[in-house]
Parts: C-alpha cells; sequence; structure tokens
C-alpha cells in the first residue's frame, strides 16, 4: 500500500518543477546592465534603456530591435540571447557585423532570494 501511495506522489513532485521550470525559462522580464541601464521586454514589446518602447523579434530565450533614433548608437541592432534565469548576453550590432560585436553580460534586475 505504501509503494502505490509514492509512486503518484514522486509523479506529481516531478511534474511540479517541471512546470515550475517553464515558467521561469524565458527572457521577459527587467533586465539591468552592469552600468545601470535596464530594458523591460514582455514578448515582442520592449522599453528601451531610454524609455523607448519598440517591438522586437522574439522567441523564448532571444530578442533583437532596431535602436530607436534619439538614442546612442540609434539604427544599430540590440540583441540579447538569455544565458540563464538571471543572466543575458547582450550586444549592439553595427551594420550587421556580429562577429565584431562585443558582447555584455546583463542580470535580472529582481532581486534573487
Amino acid at each position: 500500500m505504501i509503494r502505490a501511495f509514492k509512486i503518484p506522489v514522486l509523479a506529481g513532485c516531478f511534474l511540479a518543477a517541471f512546470t515550475l521550470g517553464v515558467h521561469a525559462d524565458q527572457i521577459n522580464g527587467d533586465w539591468c546592465s552592469p552600468n545601470g541601464q535596464v530594458v523591460s521586454i514582455d514578448g515582442a514589446h520592449v522599453i528601451t534603456p531610454y524609455g523607448n518602447q519598440v517591438s522586437a523579434n522574439h522567441d523564448r530565450h532571444h530578442i533583437d530591435y532596431q535602436i530607436p533614433a534619439g538614442e546612442p548608437n540609434a539604427g544599430d541592432q540590440f540583441t540579447a540571447d538569455q544565458l540563464s534565469d538571471d543572466k543575458l548576453s547582450v550586444k549592439i550590432i553595427k551594420d550587421n557585423a556580429s562577429a565584431k560585436a562585443k558582447s555584455e553580460i546583463w542580470t535580472s534586475c529582481k532581486p534573487t532570494v
């Protein structure tokens, strides 16, 4: 009788852990640069570090958008690839020269427990 009870409990725990991990594993959220800039991502909707709202190409672990006029690096491409739940690799790509762009690590702005 005890063995029959353990299997459904273990299966339930596994399912709960898997479900929680899926929700935490996406690029949406507020991300902070080492120098204090913040980009806010909600799917294709992005608020740039300078407060402009733009549409981005996105998937679960990546976004990119053209930096709008009036901001530093206007016309260049802002790209971010999620490395973990709390780290992004961010590049500013000029003239489609992604191989030459240096990446910078940004972190989740929300405090970790």
